[in-house]
């Protein structure tokens, strides 16, 4: 036994001399060779590098602030949401599993099967995780405890959105932009409800065609603040995924002279929206997240347009 010990020891020493100084020769000098430390240690800081800055990055965001200092949930709706898209294609079980996480914030959530339905009919990989974790609590008799109180109390619902006691200035979207212009309930309802409807056309068009799947998440995690009237804005913590994905295609595909400027706006907008629509009643959240939302469907079709251009000159070169 203590010859094994000894060993195993002595094996341990020879593996630690070897990374420290390099392998001895057969002749017992040590050859020179590269330690794996430096190596090590360089690939080791360069990741912390990228981590830190992401991180960075993503406190710096103003939403973050804003979200903070409300206490409330936005980070773990924008988490749950981003992982849910990036896991789509290559883990659409986990995909299915946090968008069924997403049940305590059901007005985002209209946009969601549209979506993959579309995708699903263009031949994308198919959601796994169906019908929904929402249908199959229902069967199970599991209901969220709020479910029952909002159509059961349409008091509550007229005091909140309809009335807005907790502020126009708090509400962004279209039915809030719409009252805070001192329009009445049924023009904000139509207003909401043909934005939704545009919004959701859209996203069924962009998932149902081959474009870049960032712009595609990014017009998801847009659209979900658009398609809904009762959106505040610590809610807005969705752009700062929304915006990542926007730069990540701009940085390889290059971005239009105005997009940075206006991805600027974006970026800054959920700090100074409540106070810009409390001061001018001007609703600059909703019109910035509107902007945004069209600049995102026409990268997509510019480059379906550059796809047919190049598709066109290829067939033209060949026939000659």
């Amino acid at each position: 036994m203590a010859g094994i010990i000894r060993r195993i020891f002595s094996s341990l020493e020879r593996f630690w001399r070897c990374c420290l100084t390099g392998p001895r020769s057969r002749y017992g000098s040590s050859r020179p060779c590269r330690s794996i430390w430096p190596e090590l240690a360089t690939r080791c800081a360069a990741a912390a590098s990228r981590v830190a800055t992401v991180l960075v990055a993503a406190l710096a965001f103003p939403a973050v602030f804003v979200n903070l200092t409300h206490g409330q949930n936005g980070f773990l709706t924008a988490g749950l949401f981003a992982g849910a898209l990036l896991c789509l294609d290559t883990r659409p079980w986990l995909a299915g599993l946090l968008f069924a996480l997403l049940a305590y914030k059901p007005q985002f959530g209209l946009v969601i099967p549209m979506a993959l339905m579309a995708g699903a009919l263009a031949g994308a990989p198919r959601w796994s995780c169906q019908p929904g974790g929402a249908d199959r609590n229902e069967r199970r008799g599991v209901r969220p405890a709020n479910v029952d109180r909002l159509p059961a109390e349409p008091r509550l619902r007229s005091v909140v959105l309809e009335q807005g006691n907790i502020g126009w200035e708090k509400i962004q979207s279209m039915f809030a932009a719409v009252r805070t212009l001192g329009g009445t309930v049924p023009e904000a309802y139509a207003v909401q409800a043909a934005a939704s409807t545009s919004v959701i056309g859209a996203i069924a068009w962009l998932w149902h065609s081959s474009a870049d799947p960032r712009l595609k998440y990014a017009a998801l995690l847009v659209a979900a603040l658009l398609t809904t009237p009762y959106c505040l804005d610590y809610d807005m913590v969705l752009l700062g995924p929304a915006l990542a994905f926007v730069v990540a295609h701009g940085v390889e595909k290059g971005f239009a002279p105005f997009e940075k400027s206006l991805l600027a706006a974006v970026w800054v907008v959920p700090l100074i929206a409540r106070l810009v629509a409390k001061l001018s009643y001007i609703p600059l959240g909703p019109i910035v997240m509107l902007t945004l939302f069209a600049l995102i469907i026409g990268r997509a079709m510019q480059a379906r347009s550059d796809i047919r251009a190049a598709s066109t000159s290829l067939a033209a070169i060949r026939s000659n």
